[in-house]
C-alpha cells in the first residue's frame, strides 16, 4: 500500500502544489486502531484506518507505552500544508478492556488531558461531553469493534500533548469548549488552505448565539471590534459574531437563521471595502480603499490636493489623519451609508444592517446607526 501522502493527494492553487492531510479525528481514530490492535498483537509502525466515504489510510505510530489498565499508542497529527494549531500535535489514545456488557455501545470514548469539554449548548455534542464530534466518535467505535469482536468492549481515553495551549489559539473558549482542542472531521481529510474550514468555524458560531433566541447580531472581524462593540455600543458578548473577512458568508448565513438585524463594526480599512461591493475583505483578495475614500471625497467637493494626497497615503490610518487635518470628516458617513447599502442588496434586503467605522485610535469615524440606537444600546447594557 502507497503511504498516506500518496494517498491523500493534494490540489494546486494558484500555480503552487498543496499536500491535503489528515484530522484530529482520523489522528484519534489511529492511535485508538494501535493500542486495540497491539492488545492481542504486536505493536505495528503502521496501522490502517477507513475513512467515512470508504479511502483507506495507512498512518505511522510515533510510540507505544504500556499503562496500568492497557495500551497507549501515540500518532502525529498531519494537516498537510493547511495553516491549523492542530498540525504536528501527538494526539495518544489509551485502550483498556472491559467487559462488552448489555449497553449499544461496546466501546467507551473519555477525554484526556488536552482535549475539551463542552460547557455550552448550541454543539455537535452535548453540554458535559468530551468535545469530540460525531463522526470521529463513530470512526473509533467501528473500527475498535471491528478488532475487539462482538464478546469485548473497551474504554478509550483520547488525549492531546500540548492540547490545552493549542486551544487557546482557536475558537474554543468563545464556543464554550475548555480545557483543551476538539476532535474533529467529518470525511478524514484535511484540504489545504481551506477556507471553507474556517467559514464554518465562523457559521458554529453564529449558530450557537442564535440557538439562544436572538433576533439581531453585532459582526465584527475580530478582537479590536468585539473590544469597540462593548465599550461604545454596549453590546453583550452573547450577541458578538466574528465573520473574519467574510462578510457576504455570514450576512448570507444570518439570512438563513432568519435573523432581522446585523450590525457590522469594525476598523475602517476593512470594512470600507464593503462599500464597492467587495464582502471579502482579506487584502490578499479585494482592496480599492483608497479609490472609494477618493469618491467619496469628490462628493463633498474637497480639493484635488487632498484627494491626491489620499490616494498616495501609505494607510487608511494615514488617509483618515490628512481627511481629519483638512475637515471632511463627513465623508466617513457617507461610506458607512454606501455600505450598509451595498451589505442590503447583498442580501436582497432580507436584512437590516448597519455599519459603524472606528480608526486605530479608537475613534469611531462614521455610523449609520443613530445617536439615540447607540444610547439605548448602552443603557441596556448597564442594566443588565
Amino acid at each position: 500500500m502507497p503511504n498516506f501522502e500518496e494517498v491523500l493527494g493534494g490540489s494546486t492553487i494558484d500555480g503552487k502544489y498543496y499536500r491535503r492531510g489528515f484530522t484530529t479525528g482520523t489522528t484519534a481514530t489511529a492511535a485508538a486502531v494501535a493500542a486495540a490492535q497491539s492488545l492481542s498483537s504486536t505493536m505495528e509502525p503502521l496501522v490502517e484506518v477507513r475513512l467515512p466515504e470508504g479511502l483507506v489510510l495507512e498512518i505511522p505510530v510515533l510510540r507505544y507505552e504500556r499503562t496500568e489498565k492497557g495500551i497507549k499508542a501515540t500518532v502525529k497529527k498531519f494537516g498537510g500544508d493547511d495553516i491549523d494549531v492542530t498540525n504536528g500535535l501527538n494526539i495518544s489514545a489509551e485502550v483498556s478492556l472491559t467487559p462488552r456488557g448489555t449497553g449499544d455501545n461496546s466501546v467507551q470514548i473519555r477525554a484526556g488531558e488536552g482535549v475539551g469539554q463542552v460547557t455550552k449548548g448550541g454543539l455537535q455534542t452535548p453540554v458535559g461531553s468530551p468535545a469530540i464530534n460525531p463522526v470521529p466518535l463513530k470512526m473509533i467505535q467501528e473500527h475498535l469493534e471491528k478488532i475487539l469482536g462482538p464478546e469485548q468492549g473497551a474504554v478509550v481515553i483520547i488525549s492531546v500533548e500540548g492540547g490545552r495551549e493549542a486551544a487557546l489559539k482557536t475558537f474554543n473558549p468563545r464556543l464554550g469548549i475548555e480545557g483543551g482542542i476538539s476532535i474533529i472531521g467529518t470525511s478524514g481529510i484535511v484540504e489545504p488552505m481551506s477556507e471553507e474550514a474556517w467559514k464554518q468555524s465562523l457559521a458554529i458560531e453564529l449558530t450557537q448565539k442564535v440557538s439562544k433566541g436572538l433576533s439581531s447580531i453585532v459582526m465584527v472581524p475580530g478582537s479590536h471590534g468585539e473590544k469597540f462593540a462593548i465599550s461604545h455600543f454596549g453590546a453583550s458578548e452573547d450577541e458578538i459574531v466574528t465573520m473574519s473577512n467574510f462578510t457576504g458568508f455570514m450576512l448570507m448565513e444570518a439570512c438563513q437563521h432568519q435573523l432581522k438585524e446585523a450590525l457590522i463594526l469594525g476598523h475602517i480599512g476593512k470594512l470600507i471595502k464593503l462599500a464597492s461591493g467587495n464582502f471579502h475583505t482579506h487584502s490578499r483578495v479585494s482592496d480599492g480603499r483608497s479609490d472609494v475614500l477618493c469618491n467619496h471625497l469628490a462628493k463633498f467637493r474637497a480639493p484635488y490636493e487632498l484627494i491626491d494626497l489620499v490616494r498616495e497615503a501609505n494607510t487608511t490610518d494615514e488617509a483618515v489623519d490628512l481627511i481629519s487635518q483638512w475637515g471632511f470628516d463627513q465623508v466617513y458617513e457617507s461610506i458607512a451609508q454606501e455600505a450598509k447599502k451595498r451589505c442590503e442588496w447583498h442580501v436582497y434586503n432580507a436584512l437590516k444592517v448597519d455599519i459603524a467605522l472606528y480608526n486605530m485610535k479608537g475613534k469611531l469615524l462614521g455610523s449609520t446607526v443613530t445617536p439615540e440606537e447607540v444610547s439605548r444600546r448602552k443603557a441596556g447594557s448597564e442594566n443588565d
